[in-house]
């Protein structure tokens, strides 16, 4: 509802804003979020490059934001997020910023099935007897 929160339900539409200064010109500036479970663990990341969005010049003085939106169809515990903003297509070439943990937040359980993992993928299940038609006790 465009409120602030830390707290999300599994599959839960959310929007991750990223406010930037640069303090000198730039090509092809790249802005990247990763987010990684409460042991470390990268859950998933992406970037403007990967979705097509990079293809500008920035000069000193530019402000920039840049909006994230995804569904959180991840496994219930803690996360945070990561930002980063580098040149270019790859993350080791002209790095300018790395926030880690810029942002902690946590994934409850929904009205989902239960599962087990960091995953929610939407599985549907059919089950069929085959062979003679005998009840079982």
């Amino acid at each position: 509802d465009g409120q602030s929160a830390r707290s999300f339900l599994v599959g839960e539409k959310v929007i991750l804003r990223c406010s930037m200064d640069f303090y000198k010109d730039m090509e092809n500036p790249t802005v990247g979020i990763l987010l990684r479970d409460r042991m470390g663990n990268d859950v998933y990341g992406t970037n403007t490059c990967h979705l097509g969005q990079w293809e500008m010049s920035v000069q000193n003085g530019n402000s920039f934001e840049v909006t994230f939106t995804l569904g959180l169809n991840i496994g219930p515990g803690n996360y945070s997020v990561c930002l980063a903003i580098h040149a270019g297509y790859f993350r080791l070439v002209e790095n300018c910023d790395w926030w880690d943990q810029c942002l902690v937040f946590q994934v409850s359980a929904g009205e989902e099935s239960p599962f087990v993992g960091v995953a929610a993928l939407h599985t549907d299940v059919e089950v069929a007897r085959k062979g003679k038609n005998e009840r079982t006790s």
